[in-house]
């Protein structure tokens, strides 16, 4: 029988910020759930349809991803896996954050769409791991990837619950007026 060939060691700095890629894309889609239905009943929406909405902002995200997984592809063919990622995960961050400060249900779902946009970078991540590896430890990489995604999902469900409603929640740190308005 021939000689197995060595396994090179994963680039452990490269695959360290591919999990936390992987964290803040699993933190943007899922840390909403616990405390969307506080959210709209702030934004004014009935009882009545607080599904319906509920719906709609988990969904909006990932339809964002949807529509927008393609087109990041063919921007990193033509600017490299790593400026794609680098920019949509400040962008992202961003429209994360403007999600925070909306009026109303309209542009709850908009802020949501947008950072689906700007989040679609999934498929990059897999070509920048195929990158940074080799035939001898790419199906390690690959195999890592439900963990690093999973924890995301763990930390996200845990953040968005632990963080709702902070200024009724956490007085001491989340206090003031701003939390008030913007909780």
């Amino acid at each position: 029988a021939p000689a197995a060939t060595p396994q090179t060691p994963l680039p452990k700095a490269a695959m360290a910020v591919v999990f936390l890629i992987q964290i803040s894309e699993a933190l943007g889609g899922f840390a909403l759930f616990p405390f969307v239905v506080f959210m709209l009943r702030d934004l004014g929406v009935s009882e009545r349809n607080l599904g319906f909405y509920s719906g709609l902002l988990g969904a909006s995200f990932f339809i964002g991803q949807v529509f927008s997984s393609y087109h990041w592809g063919r921007l990193a063919d033509r600017y490299g896996c790593r400026a794609c990622l680098v920019f949509g995960g400040l962008a992202a961050s961003f429209s994360s954050a403007v999600f925070g400060f909306v009026p109303n249900v309209t542009w709850a779902v908009v802020a949501r769409v947008a950072s689906g946009l700007l989040n679609g970078t999934i498929g990059i991540i897999k070509s920048h791991v195929s990158q940074i590896t080799d035939e001898t430890n790419r199906p390690h990489a690959f195999s890592l990837f439900p963990v690093g995604f999973g924890i995301g999902i763990v930390s996200a469900s845990y953040l968005g619950g632990a963080l709702a409603r902070p200024a009724d929640t956490w007085p001491g740190v989340f206090g003031s007026e701003f939390w008030e308005a913007y909780p």
